[in-house]
Parts: structure tokens; sequence; C-alpha cells
């Protein structure tokens, strides 16, 4: 008898053009090292799933929703994913307004990482709205990396086909297209972590964003 599948998870990059970049870069890292040279040993701005890096998590720094940054990394990243999927797969995104609903940079010296979490949230009504936005996609731009290779490893839980015991896993280290300059897209459900940082700085931009959807 043949059988129906379910969508799965996926991870989706999009590669900024460098020019674009070197201006986010020149935008952001004197305000980001900013931050973290004001910042006392006591300053509880960490994620609260446990990491070694420091998050600016709880401050949400405004100069992040820069309508040139956002369009970069966020909006037209976000349009060229639902596109190439829609003309790919049976199962089609059908978001009709979407919002950033949270956005915080972390930053790794030599041996920090981050524990394996997840963005997923619950539904809101942004303010302004009348109606619930859902989580529905999570954004880490990789704004300075000095690493030849990226470190984070996104994580499958529920691979019952090959063991209840099994993960599977896509360790973006063994793809050589992802690195600074890359945002990665992918559900707010999916595990990810992030290896422990071998070679000088790295920076990374997160958003979360919830949607609306079409009618069926």
């Amino acid at each position: 008898m043949p059988f129906e599948r379910l969508p799965g998870n996926f991870v989706y990059w999009f590669n900024i053009e460098s020019e674009k970049h070197e201006k986010i870069k020149q935008m952001l890292l004197p305000k980001i090292e900013l931050e973290e040279s004001e910042a006392s040993e006591t300053t509880t701005n960490y994620f609260p799933l446990g990491s070694d890096a420091f998050t600016n998590y709880s401050k949400r720094p405004p100069y992040m929703l820069d309508n040139f940054i956002t369009n970069t990394i966020v909006w037209d990243p976000v349009d060229d994913m639902i596109k190439r999927n829609n003309e790919t797969d049976n199962y089609q995104i059908s978001i009709d307004k979407s919002k950033i609903v949270e956005h915080w940079f972390t930053s790794y010296k030599v041996g920090d990482f981050f524990e394996r979490h997840h963005h997923k949230g619950f539904p809101t009504i942004p303010s302004g709205e009348n109606e619930y936005y859902y989580p529905t996609f999570s954004f880490i731009y990789i704004l300075q990396d000095d690493n030849q290779k990226n470190s984070t490893t996104f994580i499958d839980t529920k691979a019952y086909m090959l063991s209840p015991h099994v993960e599977t896993s896509i360790h973006t280290s063994d793809i050589c297209d992802i690195k600074e300059g890359t945002v990665m897209i992918f559900p707010v459900h999916l595990i990810h972590a992030v290896k422990k940082n071998v070679k000088g700085k790295r920076i990374t931009l997160a958003y979360n964003i919830a949607s609306t959807f079409k009618n069926p």
C-alpha cells in the first residue's frame, strides 16, 4: 500500500552580498563591542537555557531593527526561501503577514559554546494588531567569524525509522557555503546547538518571526 509523508524539518541558507555584509558589520560591530565592554561580570544577559557565550537577550538591541539590516538578513532571505520551497515542495508555505517578535546577538570567545535549545514560543497579538501571530521561523546571521568552519549543529530527535535512540543532525561545519555573511533559516521548533568556538571571535545575530496565514 502507498503512504503519505508529513512535512519535516529543514535548514535553508542565504549568502548576503559581500558589500552589504561589510556595511552591516560597520553598522553593528562598534555597538556590540561597546555593549560587551560595558557589561559587568554580574550582568545577567545570558540566554536562559545555558551558554558560555555573552548573549544580549534581555535588552533586545534596537539598532538590530534598522530597516536596511532587517530587509537584508530577514525579509529578503525569507521571501527567497518561501519562493524556492513553493516551487519544489508539495507542502506550500502559506504565510500572509510576518513580524519580528524577538531579536538578540550572541558573542563567542575561544571556548564559548551554546547548549542545544529551540526558539519555539507562543502565539501572540503584536502591538497595533487584532489577530494572533504564530511562531514560524528563526534566523541566525553570522556577523563575524574568525573560524574556517561554522559551528552550528541542527538536531532532529525523531528519527524513528532508524532507532528511538538515534538522532539525525546537520553539521554546518561540513557545508563550506555556510560562513561569515550567511543567514540560516529554520523552523522555530528545530533543536540546534553551537560547538565550542576554537579561534578568535564569533558574533551572530538571531531573529524570530511570527506570522499569520492565508485562508486555505
